[in-house]
């Protein structure tokens, strides 16, 4: 494995990679500490003067031996990075890598260069799965677990999600592995002290906390499947609403955090990568609560209770600095940053996503429905098919339409097209004047087409090819009706491919296909 990983690295037998110079205006503690790798690893790679070598065996050998060596929290940020830059470079080192050349890291910084790159013509992601496995497997043979090395366990599950989609088991299990480590290393519960001083070790475990914490929420939000992670042990405080940048220097670092608010957020009212996952961390601990009296079987709950978490809800994202609130007319603009734009979406989706499940589970608990959930599924669904309308100027974030297409739009499109079965007003809603039976369909049919352009292969692919079978039945029923005069449930189950199912009632708005539908 040691000798396989290393052949194709820069310069070896079987290359696959190249590392390019680093930007002089980088600044970023990420890129810079990967500079110090890539530096490192061609140095320890270089020829003999005869022009002999590497000994790759030699070279494993001292990844091994660095490997084994713990990797300590130290309050010095260049003390903490020496322990795998340099002479210390290890097999995590080397993990990092393959990381960032597949751009596994945040939402917005994995739209950034890196100076990492396929050599052209050798673009192999099976082959960086493969890689960035080995580097893991080679690593936890030497340590039980460390801040790097979970890190990049976190970003092997959002790699996996993207090769094999997020309700993959491969999937599940990778963030199975690394909530695992997690936990044993204690890092949920890093309490710390008050009033804290930030470093760049402190705010680095406090990113993967979050970072994982929100991909948890998020998958038990997909899937209905339990989540591995609880708020009520998870005590380790958000991450300061810091810049990479702020954390490259130690001096830098203690003038940005003296610079926040009294809630960590920057005052500077921009949109950082962290700010981001602050804000996304915020709401899923209100989506855990959602989740749990969703899927809990003995769970009792109140509408006054209901109703209180949609309070707290919308208190939360009041609370957000105004760059994280989406305006449409945003896209308009043509100053606009397409990166904050993506994340103001991302943001309004998330808070969409909640409320749509609140309204859902009201209407399962005996509350009178009053259109809510109609408005709600109708602009969860536009501002999805934004992402598909506005799509060149998405391009850079297009290896996230599957997933975002199942969350939400698809959830949203259930409604919709039991709206179109089943009418509930006439004209224009009530409580939304966009909202119309023409409106719905021109949706549903636009949904149609972006869940056509998804490939079958892709991640995803089969779940989004069910629906659109679905989406399509019910258009064709509503604009030419049932042609042998059954029921709109009898004429759309009939002869129908296994339903979309999340074996989870919550999410699962097409549950009106199920043979026992009444």
């Amino acid at each position: 494995m040691s000798i396989y990983a290393l052949e194709a690295l820069p310069g070896q037998s079987n290359e696959q990679i190249v590392f390019y110079e680093k930007d002089p205006e980088e600044r970023r503690w990420s890129q810079l500490v990967l500079a110090r790798i890539t530096n490192s690893v061609l140095d320890l790679l270089k020829k003999n003067p005869d022009g002999s070598g590497p000994d790759l065996e030699r070279v494993a050998e001292i990844l091994c031996n660095n490997s084994a060596q713990p990797l300590r929290d130290m309050d010095d940020s260049q003390q903490w990075m020496d322990q795998y830059c340099g002479d210390n470079l290890r097999w995590e080192s080397i993990g990092l890598i393959w990381g960032n050349l597949e751009r596994l890291t945040d939402t917005l910084n994995s739209l950034r260069p890196c100076h990492v790159a396929w050599i052209p013509g050798k673009c192999d992601r099976e082959l960086s799965r493969t890689h960035l496995s080995y580097c893991i497997d080679l690593a936890r043979q030497f340590t039980d677990g460390n801040a790097i090395l979970l890190d990049l366990i976190r970003r092997q599950t959002t790699f996996v999600s993207h090769l094999d989609g997020d309700a993959a088991a491969s999937c599940w299990y990778s963030h199975g592995a690394a909530v695992s480590m997690l936990t044993f290393m204690g890092l949920h519960a890093q309490v710390g002290e008050i009033p804290h001083t930030p470093t760049l070790c402190s705010e680095h475990n406090r990113r993967i906390v979050a970072q994982i914490y929100n991909h948890d929420k998020f998958s038990v939000a997909f899937s209905g499947r339990p989540a591995l992670l609880n708020r009520k042990y998870c005590m380790t405080p958000l991450p300061l609403d810091l810049r990479d940048e702020d954390l490259a220097d130690e001096a830098t670092l203690q003038k940005a955090a003296q610079e926040l608010d009294e809630r960590g957020w920057n005052k500077k009212g921009k949109m950082y990568p962290f700010t981001l996952i602050r804000a996304r961390r915020m709401m899923a601990s209100i989506l855990e609560e959602v989740m749990e009296l969703a899927l809990g079987c003995t769970v009792c709950t109140t509408l006054d209770e209901l109703r209180n978490i949609q309070v707290r809800q919308l208190e939360t994202l009041a609370g957000f600095p105004a760059c994280l609130i989406y305006d449409p007319q945003d896209l308009s603009d043509p100053n606009r940053d397409i990166e904050n734009v993506y994340a103001k979406i991302l943001i309004r989706l998330g808070h969409l996503q909640v409320m749509f499940f609140l309204e859902r589970l009201l209407c399962i608990n005996g509350s009178l429905e009053q259109g809510n959930l109609l408005v709600l599924s109708f602009e969860m669904l536009t501002l999805t098919l934004t992402l598909w309308t506005h799509k060149d100027q998405f391009a850079a974030m297009r290896r996230n339409f599957e997933w975002l297409l199942m969350a939400h739009a698809a959830p949203a499109g259930g409604i919709l097209c039991l709206e179109l079965l089943n009418p509930s007003f006439t004209g224009k809603h009530p409580k939304e004047e966009r909202i119309t039976r023409s409106s719905i369909i021109q949706n549903l049919s636009l949904l149609v087409g972006f869940l056509d352009w998804v490939r079958p292969s892709a991640p995803n692919g089969d779940l989004c090819m069910d629906c659109k079978v679905i989406i399509q039945r019910v258009l064709d029923h509503t604009l030419n009706g049932s042609l042998n005069g059954d029921s709109p449930w009898a004429a759309l189950a009939y002869d129908f491919p296994e339903p979309l199912d999340f074996n989870f009632d919550l999410l699962d708005t097409f549950d009106w296909l199920h043979t026992d539908f009444q």
